[in-house]
């Protein structure tokens, strides 16, 4: 699937009691429904933290909110790699 737009700044991962920094970079549809993309932050633990929660919020930028699932983590890296959830 070919995704219309494409977003890449700074963000916050948000699950409770859990709030972290990252970078942001993914494709999405028009109303950011679907899509798919990668997350990086300062402490590889937390992204394995990420992929082990699966569901949680990115706040972008803007200040809009959207829901994802992690899907992927290498051990001892910095990113993590996530679906749209809508």
């Amino acid at each position: 699937m070919k995704y219309a737009k494409t977003f890449n700044d700074q963000g916050t991962l948000i699950f409770p009691g859990f709030a972290e920094e990252v970078a942001y970079d993914f494709q999405c549809d028009q109303k950011r429904r679907s899509g798919k993309g990668r997350i990086t932050g300062g402490d590889p633990e937390q992204m394995r933290n990420a992929f082990r929660r699966g569901q949680m919020r990115l706040r972008l930028a803007d200040g809009g909110e959207m829901p994802i699932v992690v899907i992927a983590h290498t051990e001892g890296a910095k990113e993590a790699f996530f679906e749209i959830q809508e």
